[in-house]
């Protein structure tokens, strides 16, 4: 099944989180939520009823050896400081192609390479950024996996 895909605007965004590096297939990129949700109570930074975001940025030799930064993170928002262990990145505003998850996490590849590989260049665009991200949707708990969960592309038109 296809995901349910839209076209949206979305502005700046600034969001401060954990990072993980390396090769997704051989790192646990998860481990990263771990982290991020150990020194979020720590810095007593609530998600609860917030959205979360998976960002992945894609190296220049991404192509060839298959590295990524991954950031677990959230919105700033009122966030006076950045705990010293979390770190902060500005993604430009822009047009983004998003695409609804099936499946919950499990479905998150599927509907990256429905993006990729058919709905961006069937429809005249191009990737503008070497970078996606997932968007969990309005967190409920702490514990549960989310079920909301959308992948956002950086686009372009041709």
């Amino acid at each position: 099944m296809k995901p349910n895909t839209r076209i949206e605007r979305l502005g700046t965004l600034e969001l401060v989180g954990v990072t993980k590096f390396g090769n997704p297939e051989k790192v646990a990129f998860s481990s990263a939520w771990e982290h991020f949700g150990k020194i979020a109570d720590e810095a007593n930074i609530s998600r609860i009823g917030k959205d979360l975001y998976g960002l992945q940025i894609y190296s220049p030799w991404f192509p060839n050896r298959l590295e990524i930064t991954y950031l677990a993170s959230i919105v700033r928002g009122r966030l006076k400081e950045i705990p010293i262990r979390m770190l902060s990145k500005t993604l430009p505003s822009g047009k983004y192609a998003v695409a609804k998850v099936e499946g919950e996490v499990n479905g998150i590849d599927e509907a990256i390479k429905h993006l990729y590989q058919e709905y961006i260049p069937n429809n005249g665009y191009r990737v503008a950024l070497p970078l996606d991200f997932e968007k969990y949707c309005t967190v409920k708990d702490h514990i549960s996996d989310p079920s909301d969960i959308e992948v956002w592309v950086p686009i372009e038109s041709n």
